[in-house]
Parts: structure tokens; C-alpha cells; sequence
């Protein structure tokens, strides 16, 4: 729904589902879950493409970062992703 929202340009509509769906998850999922890091990304990407937050953006980010490397092996193409997108957003600020 947070997609659906923010493809029609409902961008506090899509930042709500998605901030709702980190609640839920927070509630029912184990801490480390990949489907946080997804979450985060999400967040992140909206808070900076389509909200202009790019402080908000950057702690979402950087919570898919430091979650992605508490997972994943070292060399997992998941952290690097996260790393990259991290970096790109610091480098807006």
C-alpha cells in the first residue's frame, strides 16, 4: 500500500502505511528480521526522493546499514547496497 500510495503522489498517506508496518513489525517480528531492513529502506528513500527530510532519511538508512551488517556475512551484497545508499544520502546533506 506504501508504494501504491506513493506512486499516485500520496507521499504522507505512504509514509504513514510505512510507518504504521514499522509498528507492526516491531510488535511481531523477532529484532534482526530482514523485513526491518526493507522497511527502513523504504522509509528512507521516501523520506528523502519525495519528503526532502534528508535527516530522517539518513537514521532510517543508517538503521538498514547497521542492521544488514548485524545479519548478514561480511561480504553479503545487502550491506554494500545499504553502504552505497548511506553514503549517497550523507553526501546530499
Amino acid at each position: 500500500m506504501g508504494l501504491i500510495h506513493r506512486k499516485m503522489g500520496n507521499f504522507k498517506k505512504a509514509l504513514q502505511f510505512y510507518e504504521d508496518t514499522l509498528e507492526v513489525q516491531q510488535k511481531s517480528l523477532l529484532p534482526g528480521n530482514p523485513a526491518f531492513i526493507v522497511t527502513y529502506g523504504k522509509l528512507a528513500i521516501l523520506l528523502m526522493e519525495d519528503l526532502h527530510d534528508c535527516q530522517r532519511a539518513i537514521e532510517y538508512a543508517e538503521k538498514a546499514f547497521k542492521l544488514a551488517e548485524q545479519i548478514y556475512p561480511p561480504k553479503h551484497p545487502e550491506i554494500e547496497k545499504r553502504r552505497q545508499y548511506l553514503e549517497q544520502l550523507k553526501s546530499k546533506r
